[in-house]
């Protein structure tokens, strides 16, 4: 986000023009099949730098009264406004945390070696050249991490794209949008 903030509302703009039926913005995490951290990341150019934090906290702004008069923006306001507590641009509120997080049931993630995980923030649990899905899938390892998975701290905050968490309205608005 450091390097295009100043872009994000044309971005916006340029795929409702070209068609797209709607646009999501992930925050940048740490690259997925490495072991950089959260904290290498913020020493990046792509992390929002103390000299852009205004200008992005009103490139935010922009996008949120885009969602709210338009609604071309896929994320839900709650996610855009975690956005900013992200980047730290604001100060972060409590929020009601999720129990669980319920990812190893809805996502897999396999990499280009064919390992798979699933959670970005999770180890890897095997590779696909040597086992079946099945057999990771099923194997101890995955049943320990699932459980782990279902207590992570970061649930209820969590920006990942794989996660937004969305109640049945919202859902139901989805669904309407995407089928216009």
């Amino acid at each position: 986000m450091g390097l295009n903030i100043d872009e994000l509302v044309d971005l916006t703009r340029w795929a409702k023009k070209t068609g797209a039926d709607g646009i999501y913005f992930q925050p940048i995490e740490p690259i997925y099949a490495s072991n950089q951290t959260l904290v290498q990341l913020k020493k990046t150019k792509l992390w929002v730098s103390n000299k852009q934090k205004a200008l992005a906290r009103k490139k935010i702004d922009e996008l949120i009264k885009i969602k709210t008069k338009e609604g071309f923006i896929i994320n839900d306001l709650d996610n855009l406004k975690k956005i900013k507590e992200y980047f730290e641009l604001t100060q972060v509120k409590k929020t009601q945390k999720r129990k669980h997080c319920a990812i190893d049931l809805t996502t897999l993630f396999i990499d280009p070696l064919g390992k798979i995980s699933f959670c970005p923030s999770y180890p890897k649990l095997n590779s696909l050249n040597k086992y079946k899905t099945q057999a990771i899938l099923y194997s101890k390892n995955a049943l320990k991490q699932r459980k782990i998975i279902r207590n992570c701290p970061k649930a209820g905050n969590c920006l990942s794209t794989c996660v937004s968490e969305k109640n049945l309205l919202q859902l139901i608005h989805l669904f309407l949008f995407l089928n216009k």
